[in-house]
């Protein structure tokens, strides 16, 4: 073998041990750590959405993606949310709730993953159930009752809108009633507190203008001197 080819091997063997020692300092290198959310990355979201709805938002108002596989998280789950200016670790605990689902924030992204120990319900288990009630306005509603779909089990908000229900089936159906508002029913999944907004009941009855007829003009009844 010459010395130009000699050289040429060497050259090779060396190109492909650092190609290979490259490759094991790939597989060996951490993925990247955790990161705390910047302070700026608040939330505003009022109202009733699903799962998916609420991430949308998240994303338009704050840039962050939220990355998961839909087969560990229900999307069409709908919640009831009031958030007002609320830091991203708080919106992700109230979505969330008791999933056996874990996040982190990394480069800008929250990642789902599911819990390395989930805290699983069994299903003869209960749990007690809290939360506020409020209307459209924000303002929490008193005397509203809040009953366990099936059985004779529920509350009735306090004076300041909460309510507090011991002994809930995990996944039971909670139904909310009062005068004046529209009914709502709310399947559980395992949360232990819920909030409801509930919207105003729209009267069906309209008012009625009686009209009179001069042999001129059809007046209303404002319109029509003595009437």
């Amino acid at each position: 073998m010459g010395r130009s080819a000699a050289i040429l091997v060497y050259a090779l063997l060396i190109a492909m041990f650092l190609s290979v020692a490259g490759e094991v300092r790939a597989q060996q290198t951490p993925p990247p750590p955790p990161q705390s959310v910047p302070k700026d990355k608040i939330f505003t979201l009022n109202g009733s959405y699903t799962v998916e709805e609420i991430f949308t938002q998240l994303h338009k108002q704050t840039n962050i993606y939220v990355n998961v596989e839909r087969s560990i998280i229900d999307y069409s789950r709908r919640l009831t949310v009031h958030f007002n200016n609320t830091p991203i670790r708080e919106v992700m605990e109230k979505v969330l709730g008791e999933l056996p689902v874990d996040w982190m924030y990394i480069n800008g992204d929250v990642i789902l993953f599911p819990s390395a120990n989930p805290v699983r319900l069994k299903e003869d288990e209960t749990i007690t159930v809290s939360g506020t009630v409020m209307d459209n306005d924000g303002v929490n509603l008193p005397g509203v009752t809040i009953m366990v779909k099936g059985v004779s089990k529920g509350g009735v908000t306090d004076g300041n809108g909460n309510y507090r229900i011991e002994k809930v089936p995990p996944k039971a159906t909670l139904v909310i009633n009062s005068i004046g508002f529209l009914s709502r029913q709310y399947r559980l999944d395992g949360e232990r507190r819920v909030n409801f907004i509930l919207e105003p009941a729209v009267s069906q009855i309209q008012p009625v203008e009686v009209t009179a007829n001069t042999g001129y003009q059809v007046l209303k009844k404002r319109e029509t001197p003595g009437l």
